[in-house]
């Protein structure tokens, strides 16, 4: 039973965990609790086998995430401690399991961040709202400007951080910032169903493909990337997965084979 005290909890549907920042109050702006929560939930979903993919989202009707606590981050109270958000960030960015994004409102400021953490996103089509404040406030974004700068294209960037202007859910679809887009009263089923699909696949080919394109997203050059995608499928077949030729559940054997829970599907889930 998850401590009602804490400012992230999370519950299990079916093969899905279902992570809430929870505290509506401040529209879930990161605060050193919701950090601390975050990473707590995501120690304790890592431990459930059964669990294929984790949906974050933001409780109550109005905000995904609106950025950093300010009062955290300004240090108003002295005797908070300082307010680190790198160690979530990072816990959400190599979490072993696919992580989707799912914006069920206002996702600005350090949400932004947020967002690019999980490896997938889905937001509401009426209120899933997207935008980096900061320059209207006097400065520039924090690590969001590193976050984004390899999502989306560049001039997209300059127009996210420069104008201080918040984007619509299809104009955030339509840059790369997130993959799709749902009617808000049917978005937790659709994250649901999207979450449950990728998550029914073999876990540690999930957690591969994961790792290899995080590695090659740090690197630049083509022949280091080849490398690298190679280098990960040594160390995936050095810790004993066979990958598409292990043999069981949906594989390449499986498709030879003709069984039908191996074909591919183009619908879209």
């Amino acid at each position: 039973m998850v401590s009602p005290d804490r400012k992230a909890r999370w519950e299990k549907r079916d093969n899905v965990a279902w992570l809430y920042i929870d505290a509506p109050e401040s529209r879930n702006a990161l605060s050193v609790e919701v950090i601390r929560d975050v990473q707590v939930s995501l120690r304790e979903i890592k431990e459930v086998d059964e669990v294929g993919a984790v949906c974050i989202t933001g409780s109550g009707d109005v905000a995904f995430c609106a950025g950093m606590n300010l009062k955290d981050l300004g240090r108003l109270n002295p005797d908070r401690p300082p307010l680190d958000v790198g160690p979530m960030h990072d816990a959400i960015r190599h979490f072993s399991k696919p992580t989707i994004a799912v914006v069920n409102g206002y996702c600005v400021g350090g949400g932004i961040s947020l967002l690019a953490n999980c490896d997938l996103a889905i937001a509401s089509e009426e209120k899933g709202l997207f935008g980096l404040p900061e320059i209207i406030r006097g400065g520039p974004p924090g690590r969001a400007i590193g976050e984004i700068a390899h999502m989306i294209a560049v001039k997209n960037v300059f127009d996210l951080i420069l104008s201080g202007r918040n984007w619509d859910a299809h104009k955030a679809q339509s840059v790369g910032l997130i993959n799709r887009v749902a009617p808000h009263a049917e978005l937790e089923q659709a994250a649901q169903t999207w979450a449950s699909d990728i998550g029914s696949f073999n876990q540690p080919a999930l957690m591969y493909a994961k790792k290899t394109i995080h590695k090659i997203l740090n690197i630049l050059p083509h022949d280091d990337r080849i490398e690298t995608n190679s280098l990960m499928s040594s160390e995936m077949r050095a810790d004993g997965h066979h990958g598409m030729f292990g043999g069981e559940g949906r594989s390449a054997l499986a498709f030879i084979e003709k069984r039908s829970d191996s074909k591919a599907t183009w619908r879209e889930v």
